[in-house]
């Protein structure tokens, strides 16, 4: 109402008092909630990709914090009970003392948390809360945030414990992916780091020069972060022993090598000349037992010099000098690559890098542990005297190996004719050119080949 627009009957005009104004506000707009909370956000890079990562550590002080883009009539009392937090992890919220900015801003502490390292998710029932024009406020987002405070254990695991080789490679596991790590946090003594490299965010290979005869590795405690902050623990000490091989060992395999070639030689070379001499009449055929035949004599030479290579992977501590003597005529047992063992196979599995003196049963590693369906989270090291353990053990990896090998008979059941088809009924492979009868030629000759193999050996050994 304008000023004057009236008066009264003694003449005095209108006067507008402070209280004459009246404002309706007409909003139909839904009200918007955020979550947020005081946890930091960090960029890293996981396998080439860059990630967004919502971690902390904070066991006290951690706050939530709940904002509307317009004032509620809900207190905070009211919006603390329509707060729900993951089953995996029991939170503990109080209200803060802080402004709440006319309704529009409310936070909570975190006083408590039950699990050690939990994914925590806080999200809000919009149910219950009302606006202040009255209009439902719209559902937001769960606050979705990593909690851990166990600091990571690592481990360290080589293929043997004693060697004769200068270049030692050292594998460093951590119990999860850790930042900031280099090879400068890793103590070595007797030995020169020749290379660093890094597999993994929690696997690191180190290659060491040995200089002396005892080379001790071991990781430095605080020497890297995990996502959430958590320093890492100090790892056990590994020690490799290095040694030279001895002369002994290395002339008795060389003789040894030296009088299989000759007999094999002069073995091949009687053979042929008997055989001449039989195929042309000139001496009839001889016993099976004599001299004569002297494949029968390289066949035991090559079964004794078997036995002593094969020695070398008994599980007890053998002495140096016989298992260099074993290694250097390892020869005598053919190995074939297996298909699915790549150039880039671990090293740990392989022939010639899997000594058993340098295994016991202490060091051994669970290969359940460390395999893709494991939680390598669940294994704990026990502490001695105040002081984390986490033993040097063996860390192989897991290859793949086939799980199922169709058996011929049964593929063959399968590729039969039907009973009652005709001559002209097709077949998946059939006939004597088909894979069924490769399969039953092919098992044929290995069972031929496998008893007379045998049979030879067990009448001359």
């Amino acid at each position: 109402m304008g000023r004057g627009f009236c008066t009264d009957a003694a003449g005095h005009p209108f006067t507008r008092t402070p209280n004459s104004t009246f404002t309706l506000r007409f909003d139909r707009r839904s009200d918007s909630m955020n979550i947020t909370a005081t946890v930091a956000e960090k960029m890293v890079q996981i396998q080439g990709v860059t990630r967004l990562v919502q971690a902390s550590n904070e066991e006290e002080g951690l706050r939530i914090y709940l904002a509307f883009a317009q004032p509620v009539l809900n207190s905070s009392e009211q919006i603390l009970r329509a707060l729900t937090a993951t089953d995996a992890v029991a939170v503990h919220l109080t209200p803060t003392n802080r402004s709440t900015l006319g309704n529009r801003r409310f936070g909570y502490v975190v006083k408590k948390m039950s699990d050690a390292a939990a994914i925590v998710s806080v999200a809000c029932d919009t149910s219950s809360i009302i606006s202040r024009q009255g209009t439902p406020v719209v559902p937001a987002e769960p606050f979705t945030f990593l909690y851990d405070t166990q600091r990571p254990w690592v481990k360290l695991g080589t293929s043997t414990r004693r060697t004769s080789s200068r270049d030692i490679l050292v594998l460093i596991k951590f119990a999860k992916p850790v930042f900031n790590f280099s090879s400068s946090a890793v103590q070595v003594s007797g030995g020169n780091v020749l290379s660093f490299h890094e597999a993994s965010k929690s696997i690191y290979t180190l290659q060491i020069q040995a200089v002396g005869q005892l080379v001790s590795v071991q990781v430095a405690e605080n020497a890297a972060m995990d996502v959430a902050g958590n320093p890492n623990l100090a790892s056990d000490r590994l020690q490799v022993r290095h040694y030279s091989v001895p002369a002994s060992s290395s002339w008795i395999a060389a003789i040894t090598t030296v009088v299989f070639l000759t007999t094999a030689a002069v073995a091949a070379l009687l053979t042929v000349s008997t055989s001449s001499l039989v195929a042309a009449g000139a001496v009839s055929r001889p016993s099976s037992y004599m001299i004569s035949e002297p494949s029968r004599n390289v066949l035991r030479m090559a079964c004794h010099i078997q036995i002593f290579a094969l020695s070398r992977w008994l599980s007890a501590n053998l002495p140096i000098e016989y298992y260099e003597f074993a290694k250097g005529v390892e020869w005598s047992i053919p190995y074939m690559r297996l298909p699915w063992e790549g150039p880039a196979a671990d090293p740990y599995l392989g022939y010639s890098t899997m000594p058993a003196i340098a295994y016991s049963e202490s060091e051994l590693l669970d290969r359940s542990a460390v395999g893709g369906a494991a939680n390598i989270s669940s294994y704990r090291p026990r502490a001695q005297q105040g002081q984390p353990v986490t033993p040097a053990q063996i860390i192989p990896s897991d290859p793949v190996f086939p799980t199922a090998v169709e058996e011929p008979g049964r593929a063959c059941q399968r590729r039969r004719r039907p009973t009652g088809a005709g001559a002209g009924a097709p077949t998946t492979s059939g006939g004597g050119l088909g894979s069924c009868g490769r399969w039953r030629r092919l098992a044929s000759a290995r069972r031929v080949m496998r008893k007379n193999v045998f049979g030879t050996v067990s009448r001359n050994m």
